[in-house]
C-alpha cells in the first residue's frame, strides 16, 4: 500500500455511494489530481462473492432516542449505539444531519458473514463532525484522536455515503478485523483518510480525502 499523500486545500466533494459489488478491491493509493491535490483510491479487483442483505434494518437520527426500537418511526439518537445493537445480515441508516462526536467512536461488537454483511448506510447528507483542533506538521487536525467506526476485530462490514470531519479517521479497521468496505465515504481534516492497522482484505471506492495529514495509514497489516 502507498500511503503518504497529504492534501491542503480541496473542498469536499459529493459522492454517490455504489451498491456493494461483487468484488473485493486491494486498495493502492492513485495519484494526486492536479486540479484538487485530492487522494483518490485507485483499485484492482479480486473476484468474491457478493454480500446479501438478510437482516434487520435499524435508523439513527439527530431527533432520535435511544430507548426507542430503532425503526424507522423510532430511531436511535447516537451512531454508537445503533451500532452497539447491530448483528450479520443488519443494516444501520443513519438519517441526514450532523452528529458531534467529543468522545470515542462507535466500536463494532459482533460480525457479518459472507453472505450477510453488517452495513452503516448514510442517508442524504450525513456529517460525523469532531470537536477541538491541533496543529501537526502545520495542518490544523483533530484534537480527538478517536476514529468515527472501529471494527473492533469484526468482519464484513460495509460503510455507505458518509462524511468524517475533524477526527483521527472516518473508519479504523483494527486488528483481526477482515473483509471491511468502505465506498462513497469523504473525510475532511482527520488525521488519516484511511487507517487500516492489523486487518486484511480492506477495500476502498469512491472515496474523497481532503486536508488530512496522511492519505492512508497502515500498521502492522498484511495481505490489504
Amino acid at each position: 500500500v502507498s500511503s503518504t499523500s497529504t492534501t491542503s486545500s480541496s473542498q469536499p466533494v459529493t459522492t454517490t455511494p455504489t451498491q456493494p459489488q461483487s468484488a473485493d478491491t486491494f486498495l493502492t493509493a492513485g495519484p494526486l489530481s492536479p486540479a484538487s491535490s485530492s487522494l483518490v483510491a485507485a483499485p484492482q479487483t479480486l473476484a468474491v462473492a457478493a454480500a446479501q442483505t438478510t437482516g434487520r434494518s435499524l435508523y439513527v437520527s439527530t431527533s432520535g432516542n435511544n430507548t426507542s426500537d430503532g425503526s424507522s418511526a423510532n430511531p436511535y439518537a447516537t451512531i454508537a449505539y445503533g451500532v452497539s445493537q447491530l448483528r450479520a445480515g443488519d443494516t444501520l441508516y443513519i438519517n441526514a444531519g450532523t452528529y458531534q462526536q467529543s468522545g470515542g467512536g462507535a466500536v463494532f461488537t459482533a460480525s457479518g458473514t459472507a453472505d450477510s454483511h453488517i452495513t452503516v448506510q448514510g442517508v442524504g447528507n450525513v456529517i460525523i463532525e469532531g470537536t477541538g483542533t491541533t496543529t501537526i506538521s502545520g495542518y490544523a487536525v483533530a484534537s480527538n484522536f478517536n476514529p468515527a467506526f472501529d471494527t473492533g476485530g469484526q468482519d464484513y462490514i460495509d460503510f455507505r455515503n458518509l462524511t468524517v470531519n475533524n477526527l483521527r479517521a472516518p473508519v479504523k479497521a483494527s486488528t483481526g478485523s477482515s473483509y471491511i468496505d468502505i465506498d462513497g465515504v469523504k473525510a475532511d481534516r482527520d488525521h488519516f483518510g484511511v487507517w487500516v492497522d492489523g486487518s486484511d482484505h480492506v477495500s476502498v471506492h469512491n472515496m474523497m480525502i481532503t486536508n488530512c495529514r496522511n492519505g492512508v495509514r497502515t500498521d502492522s497489516t498484511a495481505g490489504v
